[in-house]
């Protein structure tokens, strides 16, 4: 939930998620106001300023802030005996194509979570692999390696954020036909805000295309 009150160039915004939640301000005097009418309703622990954010570190400076998740990559590496794997440049190899197969394990849950949160890098990599969580084979354990491979080698990524004059900007991008099976597209897009993005996502489409 978010709540923004503004009166002339005074603004609160007040984050909600579930019990926890986030005030940002640039007026302290309205601040004050809000804490002790909280306060006075619900016991409330004032934290300070906010260095972790629903399992994200965040890195503030007088110019720009930084959500990343670098604490989580080293346990999901950890997790999958992965801290010792071959590091890589890229999340997923240029052109790979995968068929259906019989097999099984799962390392792709802990692999969303992250791409959804801080790393829309992996994005596509991660989609792609998850459309075999049933029908696992050495092949995708191969391609689950490669992307743990390039957190390792990017564990510091995260998005910046900085003040910018520019409006909302969104980015999308189609494949064509691509999947081996069904022949359907991959989809991919991005909308970007104060110089990072703020959504963005890979899937593949639901009906088929004849043309891009």
């Amino acid at each position: 939930m978010r709540l923004c009150m503004e009166e002339r160039s005074q603004t609160v915004i007040v984050a909600l998620y579930f019990d926890d939640f986030f005030i940002f301000y640039n007026d302290t005097c309205h601040v004050e106001k809000l804490k002790t009418a909280r306060c006075s309703n619900i016991p409330t622990k004032d934290l300070g300023e906010v260095s972790e954010c629903l399992c994200m570190r965040v890195t503030r400076t007088a110019v720009s802030v930084k959500l990343d998740r670098r604490a989580y990559c080293e346990k999901l590496l950890s997790k999958f005996e992965m801290l010792d794997c071959a590091s890589a440049k890229t999340p997923i190899e240029s052109g790979l194509l995968l068929r259906k197969s019989k097999d099984c394990p799962k390392a792709i849950g802990g692999l969303l979570y992250l791409s959804i949160c801080t790393r829309p890098d992996i994005a596509y990599a991660v989609n792609y692999l998850s459309q075999f969580n049933y029908s696992y084979g050495k092949d995708r354990w191969h391609a689950v390696l490669r992307i743990s491979g390039y957190l390792k080698e990017t564990m510091e990524f995260g998005i910046n954020y900085s003040k910018s004059e520019n409006d909302v900007a969104g980015f999308c991008d189609p494949s064509f036909a691509n999947d081996l099976e069904g022949r359907k597209s991959e989809s991919g897009y991005v909308f970007k805000l104060s110089n990072g993005p703020i959504s963005w996502e890979s899937r593949k489409q639901g009906v088929l295309k004849r043309s891009t």
